[in-house]
């Protein structure tokens, strides 16, 4: 049974709580009645709630790559150029070292989960790497012996913020952490990013480091002698930031048990034929998108047809390789190696999303604050 397969499974459901109007429309208002579109009290609010629940100091940035970049720019500042970062997962991580004019080394996959293969990145002799969380699967602890021989790790937290596994904690394994806050993440802002350190004079240098690569509203970079990132999150979506912050960390004594319920009501969808090597991450509609890890295209084309025949709007995709990418190609250091534990994970595993009732929240929102107020100005 599926519900065998996750009873000993450490960490919390992968999710996006969903916000009231009602709970954020006083502040959404506020934002649009001043003048402080970015860097205001709100952003304030946002950095020390996400840095008290983490336990470290907190700045926040426009997006997930946006904070890898600053990352490797702070990096890069203390003489790093060189980054060791994974094939297999979300390479938003190879793609935003590759913006920053790094040069790449792509590592291949461990055996046992599709995270960074540790002994690989020990073995090379490259000064920073990016270890990234798949889901709730947290990166090995052997990472962490990178810290011990003065090499930068860089921990892309992806999904998994304030995800526990015995005493690991996701957001607080690197020398930098970073997180995104896009609106399918478990903290959800509608847009952004956040790094986590230790130390306040590095926190500082960071937010430094935001502020001098400007206000660039494109994602298009410019790397080498004009670096620049859409540096700075908004108010309105730091305002939303702290209200899903607020909700997740009120429902987080309930998730686990908000998992089983779902996967009993999935039951009537999914049947009973699935292996139980299947991991599923899920909650139940509330709080937005559930993804189910398949072995095979036939699982996922027998679910798709099931769940669309039932009413309920699905999507698959394809989990690519960082390599296949032309810019992160580009940047990688000599000819591009193979990955066989990597290329095994990708074969093996499909990232399903379904969406139970979720939208794009946080934009609709935003998008009814600014036209209730409409309404309500004589």
């Amino acid at each position: 049974m599926i519900e065998d397969s996750l009873a000993q499974e450490a960490g919390v459901p992968w999710a996006a709580p969903r916000l009231r109007f009602d709970d954020v429309k006083g502040d959404l208002q506020s934002v649009v009645e001043g003048d402080q579109w970015t860097r205001g009290m709100y952003t304030r609010i946002l950095e020390d709630r996400l840095g008290d629940a983490v336990g470290r100091y907190c700045v926040l940035t426009s997006s997930g790559t946006s904070a890898l970049m600053a990352s490797l720019f702070h990096a890069a500042d203390r003489g790093g150029r060189r980054v060791a970062v994974p094939d297999f997962g979300y390479h938003a991580a190879a793609r935003a070292a590759a913006l920053s004019g790094s040069t790449l080394h792509l590592l291949d996959s461990s055996a046992d989960t599709p995270t960074i293969d540790a002994a690989a990145a020990l073995s090379l002799n490259a000064p920073i790497t990016v270890g990234m969380h798949y889901m709730d699967i947290l990166f090995s602890s052997s990472l962490g012996d990178l810290r011990t021989k003065k090499r930068l790790l860089i921990e892309d937290s992806a999904a998994s913020l304030l995800v526990q596994d015995r005493d690991r904690r996701a957001g607080t394994l690197g020398d930098m952490s970073v997180i995104s806050l896009h609106a399918s993440k478990p903290i959800a802002a509608g847009e952004g990013g956040a790094i986590f350190v230790d130390d306040r004079q590095e926190a500082d240098a960071l937010r430094r480091i935001v502020q001098r690569n400007g206000l660039i509203e494109s994602t298009t970079y410019k790397v080498g002698s004009s670096q620049s990132l859409n540096a700075n999150i908004s108010e309105l979506n730091a305002v939303l930031g702290a209200a899903s912050l607020a909700r997740a960390q009120r429902h987080l004594p309930d998730l686990v048990s908000l998992r089983k319920d779902f996967i009993s009501a999935l039951g009537a969808v999914l049947d009973e034929s699935f292996p139980a090597t299947t991991v599923l991450r899920s909650t139940d509609a509330d709080f937005g998108p559930v993804s189910l890890l398949m072995e095979n295209e036939s699982q996922r084309d027998h679910v798709l047809r099931t769940l669309r025949s039932r009413g309920i709007q699905a999507r698959a995709m394809w989990l690519y390789a960082a390599h296949d990418d032309p810019a992160i190609r580009a940047a990688v250091e000599g000819p591009i190696a193979t990955f066989p534990r990597a290329d095994d994970w990708r074969r093996r595993l499909l990232n399903l999303p379904f969406h139970w009732g979720f939208t794009s929240q946080h934009s609709r929102t935003i998008l009814e604050a600014f036209e209730s107020m409409s309404t309500e100005t004589p």
